[in-house]
């Protein structure tokens, strides 16, 4: 499947789809690069720009539970 990205341009990926019995007509689609790809290449780097600076395993269990508002 193709998408087009305003900097990458297009990035092709394939897509697995995951059915939740429990919830008749609801599914959960996986998006994956092949590897070695330029689209794989394309998504490490966007996903270094969206990485936090502070990593999951030096965060307090609060600030995992606490909800932000829009006010925040």
């Amino acid at each position: 499947m193709g998408f087009r990205h305003p900097e990458f341009g297009e990035l092709t990926l394939t897509y697995n789809i995951l059915a939740v019995t429990a919830v008749p007509g609801l599914c959960l689609i996986g998006y994956t690069a092949m590897p070695q790809s330029s689209a794989e290449q394309a998504l490490q780097i966007m996903g270094s720009w969206s990485a936090s600076e502070q990593p999951a395993a030096d965060r307090t269990h609060s600030d995992r539970d606490t909800p932000t508002t829009a006010a925040e």
